[in-house]
């Protein structure tokens, strides 16, 4: 049923708001997936994706308070965040190398 999906995405959402320990580790389950191939997509390495998908969970439990159900579902939120790191990565990854061929 979408609509029980929906409210149990929401009051998941909402618990990881709140920093529940419970509502964390629930929503690290599910999103951990999803997070860690958006990661590999966007890195395309392994352990740069992994690297860049644990700074991701760090910076969501850090910025869990800012996390708003009204403009975005946990998962959108937290992907943009595995986007971010993983976008970072690679430009960290990319300027080292290139620091090495001079």
């Amino acid at each position: 049923d979408p609509t029980a999906l929906d409210r149990q995405g929401a009051s998941l959402g909402e618990r990881f708001r709140r920093r529940d320990p419970e509502g964390l580790a629930r929503a690290f389950d599910r999103l951990g997936p999803p997070g860690r191939s958006e990661a590999r997509r966007i890195c395309r390495c392994r352990f740069l994706a992994e690297d860049a998908l644990q700074s991701a969970f760090l910076d969501a439990w850090r910025q869990a308070h800012t996390y708003d159900p009204a403009r975005a579902a946990l998962s959108t939120w937290f992907l943009r965040i595995v986007r971010n790191r993983s976008l970072d990565a690679v430009r960290h990854r990319d300027r080292h190398e290139a620091r090495l061929r001079r």
